[in-house]
């Protein structure tokens, strides 16, 4: 196996980020789930941007395929 892939078993519960909109629960695939549930509005940008690049490094620590289910999307 390559390091581009990723074994079945590892995409049960992959973690997917990317805009509000393209997160909602019918654009996710069997066993994916968002950080959304993770990340309440703080009430201005500059706190939500800490919180989620907080959340975001806890995640990525995890060593885990992290799919961004926005890419080139507007």
């Amino acid at each position: 196996m390559s390091a581009l892939q990723v074994p079945e078993s590892a995409a049960e519960n992959e973690t997917v980020i990317g805009k509000v909109k393209d997160l909602a629960p019918e654009n996710l695939r069997d066993g994916e789930s968002s950080l959304l549930d993770r990340l309440p509005d703080q009430g201005n940008p500059q706190a939500n941007w800490q919180q989620n690049s907080g959340v975001l490094r806890q995640e990525m620590g995890k060593g885990l395929p992290i799919r961004d289910a926005s890419v080139d999307s507007r």
